[in-house]
C-alpha cells in the first residue's frame, strides 16, 4: 500500500506555527525530525511560550555540558520576553554553577513567577537520605531574595547564604525547601517575616533545623508539610488559617499547638521513638477535629501496643 499524502506538512506556515505553540516544548522539539520543513517549526513554541520546563524527560539522555550548552541556546532563542513558569532538574558540579547564576539571573529579568531549581539528581544514601557524591552545595545568589515577581519558589539541594539577606519575597504565595541545609532557625524566621502572603510551606530534609515556629495571628498559612526534618526539637504551631498539616518523620521533639482550629487534613508518620507514645498521643489529641486523619501503619501499631499497656496496668 503506498503511502499516503502528507497533508498536515502542507498546510500554510501560519497554522503549523498555531499548531506547534500548542504543544508542550519537549513534544515541539520532536517534530524537527519529521521532515526539513519541520526542522526549525519547533522555535516558534519556545519564542512565545512562557512556561519553560527543563524537566527528567529533557536532561535524561544529555550530559550535563550538553545541557547547558541546549538551556543556554534556548534561553537565548526566548529573547527579551516574559516568563510564568521556569524550572530545571539538573545535576551540576560546581564547574557550572556561573551557569545557574546567570540563568536565575536571566529568568528573574523576565519577571518570572514559578521558579523549580531542583539539583537532587546524585547518589541518596537511603538510610540517612543523605548524598554521597561529594557534590558541592550551590548557593542561591542574593539577588533572588528580593525578587517581587515571584509566586511560587521551590529549591531542592541548595543553600542559602549566611547570613541570609532579608527575604522580601512580597508576592510569594508557595515554598518548598528539600534539602537546604543551611536554613536556620533564624532564616526560616526571617522568611516568615518579610513573605506575609505564603499559604503554602513545605520543608523537606532540612537537617539543620532545630526549632519550627509558625505562630502568628496575621499568618495566611493554609498548608504545612514537613519531612524527615530529622534534627527539630521543638515544634510550635499556632496559625488561625491553617488547613492541612503533613508530618513525616521521627517523633521525638516537643510541641506546642495553639490555634490549629481550622485544620481539617492531617497526615502523621513515624517509625517511632523512646518519647513517641505520649508526644504522638499528645499530636492526635490537639488534632482530634479534623475531618480527615491519616496515620500511617507503623503509628497504627505503636497506639495500638500503647493502649494494650494502658489497659494491662489498669488490669
Amino acid at each position: 500500500m503506498g503511502r499516503g499524502e502528507d497533508r498536515i506538512s502542507n498546510l500554510p506556515n501560519e497554522i503549523l506555527q498555531f499548531i506547534i505553540c500548542l504543544m508542550p516544548l519537549k513534544y515541539a522539539i520532536r517534530t524537527s525530525v519529521l521532515s526539513k520543513r519541520w526542522r526549525h517549526l519547533w522555535q516558534f513554541n519556545l519564542v512565545s511560550s512562557t512556561s519553560l520546563q527543563f524537566d527528567e524527560d529533557f536532561s535524561c539522555n544529555q550530559s550535563p555540558k550538553q545541557f547547558v550548552t541546549t538551556l543556554d541556546q534556548y534561553l537565548h532563542l526566548h529573547g527579551d520576553k516574559s516568563l510564568d513558569k521556569f524550572g530545571i532538574l539538573f545535576s551540576p558540579f560546581d564547574i557550572f554553577f556561573p551557569n545557574l547564576e546567570k540563568w536565575i539571573a536571566t529568568v528573574l529579568a523576565k519577571g518570572v513567577k514559578e521558579l523549580k531549581i531542583d539539583l537532587s539528581q546524585g547518589i541518596l544514601y537511603t538510610p540517612g537520605d543523605s548524598y554521597i557524591d561529594d557534590r558541592m552545595p550551590f548557593v542561591i545568589p542574593n539577588p533572588l531574595f528580593n525578587c517581587n515577581s515571584l509566586t511560587h519558589l521551590s529549591l531542592s539541594r541548595c543553600n542559602f547564604s549566611d547570613p541570609l539577606v532579608s527575604a522580601n519575597f512580597v508576592g510569594l504565595s508557595s515554598l518548598s525547601l528539600d534539602n537546604v541545609n543551611l536554613l536556620t532557625d533564624a532564616m526560616l524566621t526571617s522568611i516568615l517575616e518579610y513573605c506575609v502572603l505564603l499559604e503554602s510551606i513545605s520543608l523537606k530534609r532540612c537537617e539543620i533545623l532545630d526549632t519550627v515556629k509558625f505562630v502568628g495571628e496575621k499568618l495566611k498559612l493554609q498548608k504545612l508539610v514537613i519531612v524527615d526534618c530529622n534534627n527539630v526539637l521543638d515544634i510550635e504551631i499556632s496559625a488561625p488559617k491553617l488547613k492541612s498539616f503533613l508530618y513525616h518523620g521521627w517523633i521525638s521533639f516537643s510541641h506546642v499547638f495553639g490555634n490549629v482550629s481550622k485544620v481539617n487534613d492531617a497526615y502523621l508518620c513515624s517509625p517511632g521513638s523512646e518519647e513517641f507514645d505520649l508526644v504522638f498521643t499528645g499530636i492526635l489529641s490537639d488534632l482530634s477535629h479534623v475531618k480527615i486523619l491519616t496515620i500511617c501503619s507503623m503509628g497504627l501499631l505503636v497506639l495500638v501496643f500503647y493502649h494494650l499497656n494502658i489497659f494491662v496496668l489498669i488490669l
